[in-house]
């Protein structure tokens, strides 16, 4: 027998969904019991692989045909549940052998329904692209790999505390690679007031004006 797509649905409510190419009862990965499987899977197993992992996703596309004349039955799910960003979890299943040959850990994105057919991309959960890292980090102290091409030192210093006063010492001299901050702002945002309200006033004799004389009475 050939093998069949499982695909195993799991939206941000906890809705669940089983779809297959092929209609029938199989274990699903949420429990491990069976659970019958709709047959609405035209495509979904064209999934592209890279050794970086950079480019890991499939193309998932379901008919759109089942349900009465007024509500198709994928067109209802999207309606009701937020299918963006789902768990999916498709797998290549031998019947036969009773297991999955293979298996992609994904969820869906840029759904884009039809009349007769519903698209869906997939990425792995793990998708580099979706993540954006500094090129280095924030310091007072270089991070370059001392004698290395980046720091350019020649000196005779075998080592380098990796500081300013370090750097332009006459045995590294590279003061021109240092990639450190050079400046540390104080940090002046949080120190309370002085003198601004509330304290106690110096006190003066009953009587007498804010400068401390009395008062003239006309």
């Amino acid at each position: 027998m050939w093998p069949v797509i499982l695909l195993d649905i799991q939206t941000f409510d906890g809705t669940q969904y089983f779809w297959s190419d092929f209609e029938g009862t199989y274990p699903n990965k949420f429990t491990g019991a069976n659970q019958f499987y709709n047959g609405w899977i035209k495509s979904g197993c064209s999934f592209t692989c890279t050794r970086d992992l950079s480019t890991n996703a499939g193309d998932l596309i379901l008919q759109n045909l089942s349900g009465n004349t007024i509500t198709r039955d994928v067109a209802l799910a999207l309606q009701n549940h937020e299918f963006e960003g789902a768990l999916a979890i498709t797998r290549i299943w031998v019947p036969l052998l009773d297991v999955a040959i293979k298996e992609f850990h994904c969820y869906l994105t840029e759904q884009n329904p039809k009349e007769d057919e519903v698209e869906f991309r997939e990425p792995q959960l793990f998708d580099p692209t979706q993540y954006f890292l500094a090129s280095d980090i924030e310091t007072t102290e270089c991070t370059w790999r001392f004698k290395s091409p980046q720091c350019g030192s020649t000196g005779t210093a075998t080592v380098c505390p990796k500081t300013l006063a370090a750097c332009q010492d006459p045995t590294r001299t590279a003061q021109e690679r240092f990639n450190a901050i050079l400046t540390t702002i104080a940090n002046t945002v949080n120190v309370p007031p002085v003198n601004i309200g509330g304290g106690n006033p110096v006190p003066r004799p009953i009587g007498t004006g804010p400068s401390g004389r009395a008062p003239v009475l006309e």
